[in-house]
């Protein structure tokens, strides 16, 4: 049995509209959305048919994902149709029920990530959601971070002050750093780079002094460095 009385709101409906067939007559039927009230204003022998029209309400969810999986990294998300919020891997954002409309998120990218995709579960932009009627739409973010490349220099016998030059180019930076370094100094950092293969390190081997070893942590050749998501590669030269 429903409470009589005005047409009652549904949870997450909105009443959108009411109309009555009888707009010509000298008598027409009234309505008000705000009190979602129709007045019948019944003529002789008239029948009156006035419709209440409600549109349910949507959701717009937000997930966040990062290469390299579970990372703690926290990234801020801008919106329009509410505050701003924050999410690390995996987590994701409810924006609760909210009217049918044009929507829009934004992510607010920290220093050494890089946007990769963003995506709506039903083909919007995450600049301009589409948000229909009882819609749950979800906007996935993917970022990559990007990683680092260690140039170390090694002497035998230790702390001699001969200074090496060296190199690191290529890959997908497009690296092209020249650099010189001694058995002592703090080891060159290439900087936040793009993940990915093709990095290359070498060096000039000055007279009296030959090249022993040359070799990277993660068993990537010196002439072709491969950096994945997040890492940080050291790779060591190493003269006697």
């Amino acid at each position: 049995n429903r409470p009589q009385g005005p047409n009652l709101p549904l949870t997450n409906f909105d009443l959108t509209n009411i109309a009555c067939d009888d707009g010509l007559s000298t008598t027409a039927s009234t309505f008000n959305i705000g009190t979602r009230t129709a007045t019948f204003k019944l003529d002789p022998g008239e029948t009156v048919k006035c419709t209440f029209t409600n549109t349910q309400r949507g959701k717009i969810i937000v997930e966040k994902q990062t290469n390299p999986e579970g990372s703690s990294q926290n990234f801020e998300f801008d919106t329009n149709y509410g505050s701003n919020f924050f999410l690390t891997d995996n987590q994701t954002n409810d924006s609760g029920f909210i009217v049918p409309g044009t929507y829009s998120v934004t992510e607010l990218t920290p220093a050494e990530w890089d946007l990769v995709s963003a995506t709506c579960s039903d083909g919007s932009n995450p600049s301009s959601i589409n948000l229909a009627a009882g819609e749950i739409v979800t906007c996935v973010f993917t970022n990559t971070q990007r990683g680092h490349i260690l140039i170390d220099k090694v002497t035998d016998p230790a702390g001699d002050s001969q200074s090496f030059d060296l190199t690191l180019t290529g890959g997908p930076s497009t690296l092209n750093q020249s650099f010189s370094l001694t058995d002592t100094a703090t080891p060159h950092d290439s900087g936040a780079i793009l993940p990915g293969s093709g990095y290359s390190a070498s060096e000039t081997v000055p007279a009296g002094w030959d090249q022993t070893g040359a070799n990277c942590s993660d068993g990537s050749p010196v002439n072709n460095i491969n950096v994945s998501p997040g890492e940080t590669v050291t790779c060591t030269f190493t003269n006697q």
